[in-house]
């Protein structure tokens, strides 16, 4: 955006201008012009008035809001009175002095001073002491506040009496100098104190409010005071003049004269030359063979010399040398040729810089002109005698401090810093790198965490490599402390074993799940479920039960034949996990027979009858035996008294159920031992004994719960006998092929 000339013209005041880039558009008339008006000089004005203040933007003229500072300059915005204070008195000197041992001088009555336009003049007159012209000073109140009022005048009585020098007034002064004082003079008085707020041309404040801002409402009354003058503040230098006897007559001889005049109650002026040569608060040295002669002028209330030098006291000298420092004189010192002396002499003057340090940054060295009476001596070339270095955060850069010298004020230049490889602060919990400035760690620089990759150890728990923000690697690995572990539920996968899944997080920051991280022991308690046909289990993974639990399906054995032939029951293993259970399951039983065919050695044909015992599809077959071919195998009409049609001899084609009865047999010689015991769940039961071959009914014995039978029964003969068991509701619970 191209700048424009903004014009501010001030009624009365003349005008002043300066170029401004705007920060808005022209139309907005927008432009922070408080950067050309504020601390201009306003003259001729009073607080009270308010002259016209025209700013002309490029071709667009347009007045503004002022309010005129008692600093006697202006600006836009509002200035607020916040009350009436009693300023500051400052004191000034006024040409009154007065040494130990002199009665002080005393304000004739009816003096006054008179203040006009921030300056004061003396009327009247004064008794004892002595005065050197008519007494006049200005007035101020601080750094804030003059008049700028050519019209407001002010008369204070000033007749009082003037302190005088007391004992305690000289303490600490060498005893060789005089005790002695200037008298000053201040006014106290009221004042309005105000706060100006400034304002942009937008009506946007721009600054805060100025505090302290006064403006005289009424003097009070002068007011003196006597200072004690120790060192002067303006110190003489000397200046030795040089002088040699008649130019027609070749001169050995020189005169060194110091015209400054010098009160040798407080100075002492000495000298030294060849020779041994030595002078005390002598201005007129006469007769002085050539060479070098220095002096050294002190004061007695001052540390040090107030000014030294050498005067190179030869006729037609010249320099021979640059200008050095001489350490053993503390002066700066050249040259000079005498071939009348016989050996080079010395000009050497108390030379002082006159300029700050500066800096080579290519050659780096230090450098300054050293002057003498604003004549340039030459350029003091030195190494830094120190180098500190800082990092602003704000401009992001490096500023070197360089002292040139001990004790001496810094320069500071402007460097880009480098910056190391970040790296991880696990106190902090985030990155840091090191800011470097010309090869020096200056600063640590906060740069964070771009990310975190988590990973999980079973001993240590989460376990994160740090990315850092402007790191391109993995720059370090945090665990323990401030990493945050925390576990989900414990689960179990029958192949997995215990698992769960993990969080971590660094103190809550980079949060991250990580699937099936923890493993962990596992106890598994297996229970089969035989009407189900499944296995479940219950899981402690670390002694912690695991809530969801396993289920699986069984692996089965094969059916038990012997149970099955002999117990018609149906078992088998049910493997789960590495246990062993017992499955069962209802047997269908029925018979199968054979043709019929003659046996060797009976007259009437026989046919093969056996029981087929069925176990989930699976078939088991019992040892046959032979019965005549008019019966039926396994009788399937019992015949009881009376002809009467009864229960079947032997199920056929029937499924078996557990009825919860169980029973116990033996046979001896014709008799059958039984004992049937029945469970609590058995409401009643019916047992009955037949005769294969015939179906004739043998016994039959009926029981209620609890009711344990046991009774020896006698057999008819020998033969095939089957024991069947049914429950109240006649349903078959068991069955058994007796031989006798």
């Amino acid at each position: 955006m191209s700048t424009q000339e903004v014009m501010v013209s001030l009624e009365g005041a003349g005008s002043f201008s300066g170029e401004y880039q705007p920060s808005y558009t022209e139309t907005d008339l927008c432009f922070l012009i408080e950067d050309l008006l504020l601390d201009q000089p306003v003259e001729g004005y009073g607080f009270s008035q308010e002259p016209k203040l025209t700013v002309t933007i490029g071709s667009i003229e347009f007045e503004a809001d002022i309010n005129i500072l008692p600093t006697g300059s202006y600006m836009l915005g509002d200035l607020v009175e916040t009350g009436i204070v009693e300023g500051p008195t400052n004191y000034s000197y006024f040409g009154l002095r007065i040494c130990e041992g002199q009665n002080p001088p005393t304000m004739a009555s009816g003096s006054t001073i008179e203040i006009n336009g921030g300056n004061w003049t003396f009327n009247g007159s004064i008794e004892g002491g002595l005065s050197s012209g008519p007494l006049s000073g200005s007035v101020g109140v601080g750094a804030n506040y003059n008049s700028g009022s050519t019209t407001e005048s002010y008369s204070i009585l000033a007749s009082a009496p003037l302190p005088g020098i007391t004992a305690e007034d000289c303490e600490g002064l060498d005893e060789s100098c005089k005790c002695c004082g200037e008298y000053m003079v201040g006014f106290s008085g009221l004042y309005n104190e105000y706060e100006t707020i400034s304002y942009g041309c937008d009506g946007e404040a721009i600054g805060e409010g100025q505090e302290n801002v006064l403006v005289l409402s009424e003097y009070l009354s002068a007011e003196y005071k006597l200072e004690i003058q120790g060192c002067p503040s303006q110190k003489p230098k000397l200046q030795p003049s040089k002088s040699f006897g008649n130019d027609l007559i070749a001169s050995t001889t020189g005169t060194i004269t110091v015209e400054e005049e010098l009160d040798f109650d407080f100075y002492t002026l000495t000298w030294t030359g060849p020779n041994g040569f030595a002078a005390t608060n002598e201005t007129t040295l006469t007769n002085l063979p050539f060479g070098t002669y220095c002096y050294t002028l002190t004061h007695c209330g001052c540390e040090g010399p107030v000014d030294q030098g050498c005067v190179a006291l030869c006729l037609g000298a010249t320099p021979v040398s640059d200008w050095y420092y001489e350490e053993n004189k503390e002066l700066y010192c050249r040259n000079m040729s005498c071939e009348e002396a016989g050996e080079a002499v010395q000009e050497c003057v108390d030379g002082v810089p006159c300029e700050d340090w500066q800096y080579d940054d290519q050659d780096e060295e230090c450098f300054r002109d050293i002057c003498y009476e604003e004549d340039i001596l030459f350029t003091e070339v030195t190494e830094a005698y120190d180098i500190e270095y800082d990092y602003n955060e704000s401009s992001e850069k490096c500023e070197v401090s360089i002292f040139c010298e001990s004790g001496e004020a810094s320069m500071t230049i402007e460097r880009e810093p480098v910056f190391s490889d970040p790296f991880f602060d696990e106190d902090e919990n985030t990155c840091f790198r090191y800011v470097m400035c010309l090869e020096e760690e200056v600063a640590m620089e906060e740069v964070g965490i771009e990310d975190i990759e988590w990973s999980y150890d079973q001993n240590d728990g989460c376990i994160g490599e740090v990315e850092c923000e402007e790191g391109s690697h993995n720059d370090a690995e945090v665990k323990g402390g401030d990493v945050i572990t925390e576990y989900e539920d414990w689960e179990y996968d029958l192949d997995e074993d215990c698992f769960r899944d993990v969080e971590c997080s660094l103190d809550g920051d980079f949060e991250d799940e990580i699937r099936e991280a923890s493993e962990g022991e596992q106890e598994v308690e297996w229970f089969y479920d035989d009407d189900d046909n499944e296995c479940f289990a219950t899981v402690y993974c670390n002694d912690e039960e695991v809530e969801n639990g396993v289920s699986d399906d069984p692996y089965f054995g094969d059916w038990d034949e012997d149970e099955a032939l002999y117990d018609l029951e149906c078992i088998r293993v049910a493997e789960c996990g590495d246990e062993n259970f017992v499955d069962t399951e209802e047997s269908e039983v029925y018979w199968e027979v054979g043709d019929c065919e003659y046996i060797s050695g009976e007259e009437e044909m026989y046919k093969p009858c056996w029981r087929v015992v069925e176990c989930d599809n699976e078939t088991f077959e019992d040892e046959e035996f032979w019965i005549p071919c008019d019966e039926n195998c396994a009788g399937y009409n019992l015949k009881q008294s009376g002809n009467q049609s009864g229960l079947n001899a032997a199920p056929f084609n029937t499924k078996m159920q557990r009825c919860g009865i169980e029973f116990e047999f033996s046979t001896y010689s014709d008799f059958l031992d039984l004992k049937i015991m029945p469970s609590k769940q058995t409401l009643s039961y019916t047992a009955i004994i037949t005769h294969i071959g015939t179906g004739r009914l043998v016994k039959q014995v009926s029981g209620k719960s609890i009711t344990v039978f046991q009774q020896r029964i006698r057999l008819p003969s020998k033969g095939v006998y089957a024991l069947t068991l049914l429950s109240g509701k006649s349903r078959l619970c068991n069955f058994k092929i007796i031989h006798l």
